[in-house]
């Protein structure tokens, strides 16, 4: 019997963009957000290759992420969320805005 995985199950991956191959996978639940996923996937995607930048979407818009990325010496790429501080200091100012 083949394993089955619902099509609505979610899950995250990580893709080398220079080769196109998956370098990290994680199938999770529907209660589990984008922004828990972010550390497992980089500690998976590490095993295999160097990861020097990040290209991901507002649901890791959080401080923690932008952190953990500085600390890491990764580049974020985040779309940040429209109603975020401008404010804030440190790693998340210098991420990477498009509107």
């Amino acid at each position: 019997m083949e394993p089955h995985i619902d099509p609505e199950t979610p899950v995250t991956i990580a893709v080398d963009v220079a080769t196109r191959q998956i370098v990290s996978l994680e199938v999770t639940d529907e209660r589990t957000g984008d922004g828990r996923m972010l550390v497992p996937l980089v500690m998976q995607a590490e095993i295999h290759c160097r990861v020097e930048g990040v290209l991901i979407d507002g649901g890791y818009d959080a401080c923690a992420i932008f952190a953990y990325l500085d600390e890491k010496g990764i580049e974020a790429g985040i779309k940040v969320r429209r109603n975020s501080s401008r404010r804030n200091r440190g790693p998340r100012r210098r991420s990477w805005r498009r509107g």
